[in-house]
């Protein structure tokens, strides 16, 4: 396999915005037009919406229309695509087959020679009456994933979840503590949900974890009578909107993402305000220059916030270049770390997950015994 190298700070994002309808061929058909267009827009990294290949609620007509992983048309496309545009190429997800009577809502992430180096089925299915009227069975036609997958990228590790996982927090928590820098949300909000919810859930998963999240998302109304909110957002850790499609038409947005500087760049923006402008007028009215008032009298002033800045910067920057690889060890797409591990054991073991949550805990308090003398005095 190829190694692809890229500069780690600096990652090109592009959301594909679409309105899938009831033909896959058509729907891939228009992804591939779509993120072609994002590669020609200087993208390292591409995410399609939740149900790229279909949006059917008719279940005879899902089953006709879905094909099982290994003989999907749609899927080795854009393996083809991502290998020919040298892209990482992230399918929000398609629909599978995986029995004759079930599907997965699969996403797929693959590399720049094709290949697929990891995959998630949606964990929390998406069964719900909505005020309006709208009701939604997913776990009807759909089975549910049994467990939580974070996939490296050159850039840092990359959470993968789809649409209404975004809902459950602790997720979310687990795939940071795994070493997640990015999540991936690809979505089909429906238009009622969006608007109440949509940018309140994507801006508090990225400011609760301190990670950037990418939301492309289904948009406008579908041949299957459903409409869907729209809106790909891409935030960053801050809460700040990079980029929004503010709208619910295909499409492509884009924003370039620098992954460890804004945790230097927020510390030293915090530690200037901080400062007294009246000190450095005082410095110029004695005769000191302008240069010479900042870095004798601003910068030194500054300084806790760019030693804490740094520190900071320094220690992301050693999750995402493989501290939990080195600790954990990794298997593509199938990293499994304590965190992710008692987050999937409370949904079908909460004793073992209980348990699991002790170790954590007992060799937290083993440390703190171990390095008792290092900050006690007697």
């Amino acid at each position: 396999m190829t190694l692809h190298t890229r500069d780690p700070l600096r990652f090109r994002v592009a959301l594909i915005q679409m309105q899938s309808g009831r033909q896959p061929a058509k729907n891939i058909a228009n992804a591939i037009e779509l993120i072609s267009e994002a590669k020609e827009r200087g993208a390292h990294y591409v995410l399609t919406p939740e149900m790229t290949n279909v949006m059917e609620t008719d279940r005879d007509a899902l089953f006709a229309a879905i094909a099982p992983e290994e003989t999907d048309s749609g899927l080795a496309d854009l393996r083809d695509l991502a290998r020919s545009l040298k892209l990482w190429v992230h399918i929000g997800s398609l629909a599978i087959k995986v029995s004759p009577e079930r599907a997965a809502n699969r996403s797929f992430l693959i590399d720049p020679d094709g290949e697929i180096v990891a995959r998630y089925d949606k964990i929390h299915m998406f069964d719900v009456d909505l005020p309006n009227g709208e009701s939604y069975r997913e776990s009807r036609n759909f089975q549910p994933g049994d467990r939580a997958v974070a996939a490296d990228l050159p850039w840092g590790r990359l959470g993968l979840s789809i649409c209404y996982d975004m809902r459950f927090p602790a997720l979310y928590r687990a795939l940071a503590e795994a070493g997640s820098s990015f999540f991936a949300i690809p979505s089909a909000f429906t238009r009622q949900t969006g608007e109440a919810h949509w940018h309140l859930l994507a801006r508090a998963r990225a400011v609760e974890n301190g990670c950037f999240v990418f939301a492309a998302a289904q948009g406008g109304m579908h041949e299957n009578g459903r409409e869907t909110f729209g809106h790909s957002l891409i935030v960053d850790p801050w809460g700040r909107v990079l980029a929004e499609a503010d709208h619910d038409e295909p499409g492509v947005i884009v924003a370039e993402t620098f992954v460890a500087m804004p945790f230097l760049v927020l510390a030293m923006e915090g530690a200037f305000r901080s400062i007294d402008p009246g000190l450095e007028e005082a410095a110029t009215t004695l005769g000191a220059s302008r240069w010479f008032a900042f870095t004798r009298v601003s910068l030194p002033s500054a300084l806790p916030g760019l030693l804490a800045g740094s520190l900071l910067a320094w220690a992301r920057a050693l999750g995402e270049f493989g501290a939990t690889i080195t600790f954990a060890g990794n298997s593509p797409g199938r990293t499994t770390t304590m965190p992710i591990s008692v987050y999937l054991a409370m949904e079908r073991d909460p004793d073992a997950a209980v348990s699991l949550a002790l170790v954590l805990l007992l060799t937290a308090v083993i440390v703190l015994v171990a390095l008792r003398g290092r900050w006690l005095t007697t």
